[in-house]
């Protein structure tokens, strides 16, 4: 860990704006939500999802203090009552290292705890130090809740029925217009054979845009 005074200082909503960055960039997902109560217990700081059934979890850790107070949380307890197919922690340069992961699986009573580990510079480069294992046994309908629980938000805001402005999908050249469906089951197709960027990650910055 280092010194205190080499850690930089962030406000737990300005790395939540870090988090969602990184998720809608280099995480690869289409669509991602932060800080949204639903009362279901479960508050992510930030998460997102791709077309592939690719859910990934961001939980800020500003200080070792709060990293700690997971510990006490059930879904932290019990994985698969958590959201998130895969799940990092994402912290300020220096404040944690990958062996505190491993003392924390410890203390709650399971190794390895399977969480990942991102870290972001003054400059908010985020770099990964360790990659999330894949928790395919998780509370899916949790995120389920939580998306229609946005859509309907986003509904009532808008005064209209969403399908108003959802219509057809236009394409440049030969093809005049196709269905959404249709574009929708393409990119599905096309990102299940792109392997999640979690498994392939190297130990360089991301500079975010």
């Amino acid at each position: 860990m280092a010194k205190k005074k080499d850690i930089p200082a962030f406000t737990h909503s300005a790395l939540v704006d870090v988090a969602v960055k990184y998720l809608n960039g280099a995480g690869k997902c289409h669509a991602v939500l932060a800080d949204l109560n639903m009362n279901m217990g479960e508050i992510p700081d930030a998460i997102g999802w791709s077309y592939a059934n690719h859910s990934t979890l961001i939980e800020v850790k500003v200080s070792r203090s709060d990293f700690h107070a997971d510990k006490d949380k059930l879904w932290r307890q019990f994985p698969q009552k958590g959201m998130g197919r895969w799940r990092y922690y994402m912290v300020p340069k220096g404040m944690l290292s990958p062996s505190d992961l491993d003392d924390f699986s410890v203390e709650l009573g399971f190794v390895p705890n399977g969480w990942g580990l991102l870290e972001v510079d003054s400059a908010k480069r985020v770099r990964i130090l360790r990659k999330s294992m894949d928790f395919k046994d998780r509370h899916f309908k949790g995120e389920m809740k939580m998306m229609i629980g946005a859509l309907r938000r986003v509904q009532i805001r808008l005064d209209k029925p969403l399908h108003k402005f959802i219509g057809p999908v236009y394409c440049p050249g030969g093809i005049t217009e196709v269905s959404t469906t249709f574009v929708l089951d393409k990119v599905e197709a096309e990102d299940a054979a792109i392997p999640p960027w979690h498994d392939g990650f190297d130990e360089s910055w991301t500079v975010l845009q």
